[in-house]
């Protein structure tokens, strides 16, 4: 496993309970949630061949590497396979800056996406 680390390695080298994680990755995860209007209202998407969608996310660094989902809780049943058909078309998130999330899709999403993020610092 060379390069990889288990989770039933990671010990606390200060005897304080928490766990050191290699690379100085403190374990400490962050949770964000944005809307994305979808082309059906009004629409945060922009150009084509990719569209993109940059959302501000207060706290979000520009470091950090997202990890993102559709969050369908507040969709109602009759309009889950639109939303996550949309989703779908969804291939990339990266945070291009502090505070600043970029969305990019193949094609313009018609639903708004509520998108739950997380990072890991």
């Amino acid at each position: 496993m060379s390069g990889q680390i288990r989770v039933d390695q990671i010990t606390d080298e200060l005897g304080t309970g928490s766990p050191s994680f290699p690379n100085g990755v403190t374990g400490i995860a962050e949770s964000f949630s944005t809307t994305i209007g979808g082309s059906g209202g009004t629409t945060d998407w922009t150009g084509s061949d990719p569209y993109t969608a940059v959302m501000t996310v207060s706290g979000i660094l520009s470091t950090d590497v997202p990890v993102a989902d559709i969050n369908l809780s507040s969709v109602t049943f009759a309009d889950v396979e639109a939303v996550q058909a949309d989703w779908a078309l969804v291939y990339r998130v990266a945070a291009t800056a502090d505070d600043e999330l970029t969305f990019y899709a193949t094609a313009e999403p018609t639903e708004d996406l509520t998108v739950q993020i997380q990072v890991v610092r």
